[in-house]
C-alpha cells in the first residue's frame, strides 16, 4: 500500500481509501470526527495540534485535512501556509472548521484548494465526497 495525490491503494480491491487529517486541539472532538469519517469509509488520521499535523503530513500525504480554525498550538491558516511551501503538499486540499476571523477568511479565500466550512457534519461529508470525487 501507498499514499499518493487522492489517497491510499488498499489492497487487493484496488479501491482509492482516502486519508483525512483532523487537526483539532480537542481530543472529544478529534475522536467524534474519526469515527463519523469511519462511518463513511474514509480513513480518518488524528492531528492534536499544527506540531503535530505538521509532523504527520511529512510523513504521510492526506487527501484533506480537516482543521479547527484554532488548533490549540496555532493556527489553521498556519498549517496551510506550511502546506503550501512544500511543493509536493500544495494539492492537499484544506477545509477550516468553525468561526474564522475575517483576517484569515481573505487568506482562505486566495488559495483554490482551502476553504471554510461551518455546517453541520452531513453537510461536511457531503463537501468531502464532491471534493474527493472530482
Amino acid at each position: 500500500m501507498w499514499f499518493h495525490a487522492m489517497g491510499q491503494r488498499g489492497g487487493m480491491s484496488g479501491r482509492v481509501v482516502h486519508l483525512i487529517l483532523i487537526v483539532s486541539a480537542d481530543p472529544a472532538l478529534r475522536q467524534a470526527r474519526r469515527q463519523a469519517l469511519r462511518r463513511a469509509g474514509y480513513h480518518a488520521l488524528p492531528a492534536a495540534g499544527l506540531r503535530h499535523a505538521l509532523t504527520l503530513v511529512g510523513k504521510v500525504r492526506p487527501s484533506v485535512v480537516l482543521a479547527d480554525a484554532d488548533v490549540g498550538d496555532g493556527r489553521a491558516i498556519a498549517l496551510l501556509q506550511a502546506l503550501r511551501a512544500v511543493e509536493a503538499l500544495r494539492g492537499v486540499q484544506v477545509i477550516v472548521l468553525g468561526s474564522v476571523p475575517r483576517a484569515e477568511q481573505a487568506q482562505l479565500a486566495d488559495d483554490p484548494r482551502a476553504q471554510a466550512h461551518g455546517g453541520d457534519d452531513t453537510a461536511l461529508l457531503s463537501l468531502l465526497h464532491d471534493l474527493l470525487a472530482a
